[in-house]
């Protein structure tokens, strides 16, 4: 599993061992984290704050709150803004 936040002049990435604990992830305001690869049957949870989230081929856009979980189904990347400082989890 890979993961990368993403900042206007570098991406930083983390690959992630599939059989460990997906860590709580911190995405400072303004900035957009990736989850790349095929996630389908998974879910991001909103630990804090408000995350915005894209995945490929979906023509909606989703918003969760503090507490609010988003199925993911689709096998491309989902990329997720912090509207304000945020944290999530990615649960099976």
């Amino acid at each position: 599993m890979k993961t990368s936040l993403i900042s206007s002049n570098k991406l930083m990435q983390t690959a992630y061992n599939h059989h460990k604990p997906f860590p709580e992830i911190g995405i400072p305001k303004g900035r957009i984290w990736r989850l790349a690869g095929d996630h389908r049957g998974q879910s991001i949870r909103c630990v804090k704050g408000t995350l915005w989230i894209t995945q490929a081929r979906d023509l909606k856009d989703y918003v969760l709150t503090n507490g609010e979980t988003f199925q993911v189904n689709s096998r491309d990347s989902i990329l997720v803004e912090a509207m304000q400082d945020s944290r999530l989890r990615i649960t099976t």
